[in-house]
């Protein structure tokens, strides 16, 4: 329980995705002694999980995309719910055992803001998982769900703002200039910021 609320207390000052992240896999692993830990964001148009670099035996899972009707990951996707393995080499169910990492036992439990999946928290172990194990995870992922939507639609926000601005910038140029080069040069540099691209070329 106290690792549950020393999380939660982390990331009510904790602003940056990353570092969310980072904290969500520490804090897990430290909470219930797991050997693997990740964390999987859901895309919504490509409708796949995209994981982020994980902790332990789950390292490989870094930049790991995966369609959302595939695997354990899928699975609680779909269903809203936990899912926990405790013989995943010899009886693996849904769950992609070339992912596991070498682990006996699976959990993982789903992020979820207002009844809508945005992740998933992963955990592994060479022990059987518990019941008590269950709710610790449960309570981590939801803590987890909430700090990273609240960061995400920050984000969001800012990149929206500066969008603005530089729409606002760009008409502000061509009201005020009539020099055609100096229009199209800035309006490239401004596509290159919003796109984040090194070069952009106008045909």
């Amino acid at each position: 329980l106290s690792s549950v609320v020393n999380m939660a207390q982390a990331l009510r000052d904790t602003h940056q995705l990353d570092e969310i992240y980072e904290a969500v896999l520490n804090s897990t692993r430290e909470a219930i002694g797991a050997s693997g830990v990740s964390i999987a964001i859901l895309d919504q148009e490509t409708e796949e999980l995209v994981y982020i670099p994980g902790l332990g035996d789950f390292q490989t899972h870094k930049d790991l995309r995966l369609k959302i009707d595939v695997g354990a990951a899928g699975w609680v996707v779909e269903n809203k719910t936990v899912y926990m393995n405790n013989e995943v080499q010899t009886t693996p169910g849904p769950t992609m055992v070339e992912l596991a990492g070498g682990v006996k036992s699976l959990m993982i439990a789903p992020m979820i803001v207002d009844d809508q999946v945005i992740g998933m928290l992963e955990a592994g172990s060479y022990r059987d998982w518990n019941n008590d194990d269950v709710r610790i995870l449960v309570a981590l992922a939801e803590i987890a769900a909430y700090a990273i939507q609240r960061e995400a639609l920050s984000e969001q926000k800012e990149h929206q703002l500066a969008r603005l601005h530089s729409l606002r910038e760009i008409d502000r140029m061509i009201i005020g200039n009539f020099d055609l080069p100096s229009i199209m040069h800035f309006l490239v540099s401004q596509i290159a910021v919003q796109l984040q691209v090194d070069a952009v070329d106008i045909l």
